[in-house]
């Protein structure tokens, strides 16, 4: 599973989105927060995942580290 390419794609609200393909043992959350700052953004700019889109905003969780980032993908492969 770690050699796999995943799509990871970044939605803006004042832009165009971003999406690129990533090897899954690459997506870290400084992997993460380069791509942003390719978009314009840094590492002080808040990165969210949409943990449960039934809640809406509420939904959303944060990503500031690896444990998040790992989080994320544990629940986006199950």
């Amino acid at each position: 599973m770690d050699d796999d390419f995943w799509e990871v794609r970044f939605h803006f609200h004042d832009r165009a989105n971003l999406e690129r393909k990533i090897i899954h043992s690459e997506i870290t959350f400084v992997n993460l927060v380069a791509l942003l700052e390719q978009a314009g953004y840094s590492c002080e700019d808040y990165m969210c995942f949409v943990r449960n889109p039934d809640l809406g905003v509420e939904g959303l969780e944060e990503i500031c580290d690896d444990d998040k980032v790992e989080k994320m993908l544990e629940q986006i492969a199950n």
